[in-house]
Formats: C-alpha cells, sequence, structure tokens
C-alpha cells in the first residue's frame, strides 16, 4: 500500500509534487550513504579503540 503511494507520488505529472519526490529521493540516497559508511566507521572507531 506505502510502496504504491510513494510509486504515485514520484510518477506524478504536477509541478506541486517536485518539491515532495526531490525531498523523498535525498532523503532514500542519504540513507543509502549513511547505512553504507555505518560499517567502515564502525571499523575504523574499533581499530582506534584497540590501538591505544
Amino acid at each position: 500500500m506505502l510502496n504504491s503511494y510513494m510509486h504515485h507520488l514520484l510518477f506524478r505529472k504536477e509541478c506541486d509534487n517536485i518539491p515532495v519526490t526531490t525531498v523523498f529521493l535525498l532523503l532514500s540516497i542519504a540513507c543509502m550513504m549513511l547505512s553504507e559508511m555505518e560499517f567502515p566507521a564502525r571499523k575504523s572507531r574499533w581499530w582506534m579503540q584497540s590501538d591505544t
């Protein structure tokens, strides 16, 4: 249900929805980047702790 709603939002032709889709896309990209960066950050923190 929610997925089809997001799909409907993303592919609507109305100009009013351009900011909404832009924010949604930026949020999804930010979430993907954060999830990818989370693991190396934890690993580097662990290395710093073990080093001292």
